[in-house]
């Protein structure tokens, strides 16, 4: 009896965590791709400027980095570079899965969160400085870009993307002028490079 009442309680574990990952938006992510893997010379290619792109960077666990936000798992922080010339960065951080949902339900309430300060013509929380312009992607869940002056170390304007897919939150930033992206260019870039970024990751990433 007990045997058979531990097998139920089981299984009805199981369909509930299949029930998170559809809710969720399909299978989580159990491992990331490497840096030229995720974006690859096709993915790169599009950046404004760039003759040879290329994309470099490293996985870090939560226990080599030292610190991780509660449920991340580890992180994969990328760079694209031209020649020495720094183009725009891709950082993608790995959750837990495994927890009955809660730290998925986390990062959609950190999401929602910032999409409704933006809305009320505030900063999100953690981003410095005067938020220009932004606008919805389609990538990911509740995805967005925005366009902002960076106030607490210099007026250098920034654009950047975020979107959570999943268990995975992934952001994309670049230096907007210095970087020969202007400000009118720089929202539909990160907007393609958003769902060029996710369906990467889908192709690419090691599914539970």
């Amino acid at each position: 009896m007990l045997v058979g009442v531990a097998a139920a309680s089981l299984a009805v574990v199981a369909s509930l965590g299949v029930v998170v990952w559809e809710a969720a938006g399909g299978r989580p992510y159990a491992d990331l791709p490497g840096c030229r893997q995720l974006l690859s010379e096709d993915v790169v290619a599009g950046i404004p400027g760039a003759d040879s792109p290329l994309a470099e960077g490293d996985y870090y666990s939560a226990e080599e980095a030292g610190y991780a936000e509660d449920g991340q798992i580890g992180y994969l922080a990328c760079s694209v570079n031209d020649s020495y010339v720094f183009l725009l960065d891709v950082f993608v951080s790995l959750y837990e899965f495994e927890d009955g949902g809660e730290t998925l339900a986390d990062l959609r309430e950190d999401m929602a969160d910032a999409r409704e300060d933006l809305e009320g013509d505030r900063a999100p929380e953690g981003m410095q400085g005067e938020v220009l312009d932004w606008r919805s992607v389609r990538a990911g869940d509740g995805g967005f870009a925005v366009l902002y002056r960076d106030g607490e170390y210099s007026d250098a304007v920034v654009a950047t993307a975020s979107f959570t897919s999943v268990n995975v939150a992934v952001m994309i930033s670049l230096p907007v002028e210095d970087g020969g992206i202007g400000e009118g260019e720089a929202l539909d870039l990160l907007e393609d490079m958003a769902g060029q970024v996710e369906r990467s990751l889908s192709r690419e990433a090691e599914r539970a």
